[in-house]
């Protein structure tokens, strides 16, 4: 037979393989029992977020792919899919991701030049 805490190992190990749990989920429980007396889920400090995190990537592939779209029409777009946001938040959101201006693609440059070369 082994040690004591060879023993408590080994058992440790089957009910982590009966729970089919990580060994890092099952510490982090235990570690919430011994501190807050519970295990639910208990409330985040901070302000919640006006969008959750798959709405905003919505909103981006939206803006990304309508680069013409005003924030007014991206309002209207979120409103449709169910999120009723204020212009100024959408704003904010893309100018996080590094969207700023809502201006139209530009074309290529097409001159006499630059067709007259190809020939």
């Amino acid at each position: 037979m082994g040690t004591s805490q060879e023993m408590e190992t080994k058992n440790n190990n089957n009910n982590l393989k009966a729970l089919s749990m990580a060994r890092s989920t099952v510490k982090s429980i235990i570690k919430k029992r011994k501190v807050f007396a519970k295990t639910q889920t208990l409330p985040v400090s901070g302000r919640r977020s006006k969008l959750e995190e798959r709405a905003r990537r919505k909103l981006l592939r939206e803006a990304t792919k309508r680069s013409t779209a005003t924030l007014k029409q991206s309002q209207e777009f979120m409103t449709v899919s169910g999120h009723c946001v204020h212009v100024t938040t959408i704003s904010q959101i893309l100018h996080k991701c590094g969207l700023y201006g809502r201006t139209a693609r530009k074309k290529k440059h097409s001159s006499r030049k630059a067709t007259c070369s190809h020939d």
